[in-house]
């Protein structure tokens, strides 16, 4: 009868185990993004409506593991079907004219997002060939763990709507430092907002060119489409 104790005891110890594999990983969520497209906004939508996910080569998606809405377009061998729109501006020591294609919009952290109101990083991607590489990032990131080489840019404002939806702001002036949720390191820039724009690489990376600030005034609405129990509402 020992042995059949001995059995049951090792039995118990690897229920937990057991537990860990057979749990499902977080689902990666389908959404939808609408751009506010106001008067003086720089990224903007191409006005051929929402971005669905599934539709017209539109990938949006909020990642079950990392959290991160990616908002992405395919093209194949042709330009893509929708892009984001992004208004050429003169920044303080470079500027860009305006680019149509070839772009990608990403929100660190946004299934994450602390209600009523939290501040999230974040990045456009934009493919052209006056950038040098043919590769440009524009990143907003005042989180208090923010590196040095983007000191200044700007978060995000997410405003939560619902269980579903988020309203994510690029401020230029009139939004605060922010203290609450995530909250913002006292280098922030706040009069005026800004995003940091690099060339070849990404902030921090070999070879990065940077190329200054930039206000990027925009507001999106996001919403779950599936993945979420109980969205869309």
């Amino acid at each position: 009868m020992r042995w059949i104790a001995v059995l049951m005891a090792t039995f118990t110890l690897m229920l937990p185990m057991a537990t860990i594999h057979a749990s499902k990983p977080p689902a990666t969520m389908s959404c939808w993004v609408q751009l506010r497209d106001a008067d003086g906004d720089i990224v903007r939508s191409d006005g051929l409506g929402p971005y669905v996910d599934g539709a017209a080569g539109v990938s949006c998606k909020i990642d079950g593991f990392t959290s991160w809405l990616y908002l992405t377009f395919a093209g194949g061998k042709r330009a893509p079907a929708r892009s984001l729109v992004v208004v050429g501006q003169t920044g303080t020591s470079s500027s860009y004219t305006t680019i149509t294609s070839g772009t990608e919009l990403d929100v660190k952290f946004l299934s994450q997002a602390v209600a009523p109101l939290d501040v999230l990083p974040w990045r456009l991607r934009v493919s052209s060939s006056q950038f040098q590489g043919g590769f440009g990032q524009f990143t907003g990131d005042s989180s208090y763990d923010a590196g040095p080489t983007i000191v200044g840019a700007s978060s995000l404002g997410i405003a939560t709507i619902d269980a579903c939806t988020w309203q994510a702001t690029s401020y230029t002036a009139g939004f605060p430092l922010q203290t609450l949720s995530h909250g913002e390191n006292a280098t922030t820039q706040t009069d005026s907002r800004v995003a940091l724009l690099t060339q070849v690489g990404i902030p921090g990376g070999n070879g990065t060119v940077y190329s200054g600030d930039f206000t990027m005034p925009f507001s999106a609405t996001i919403r779950i489409l599936s993945g979420k129990s109980g969205c869309p509402l």
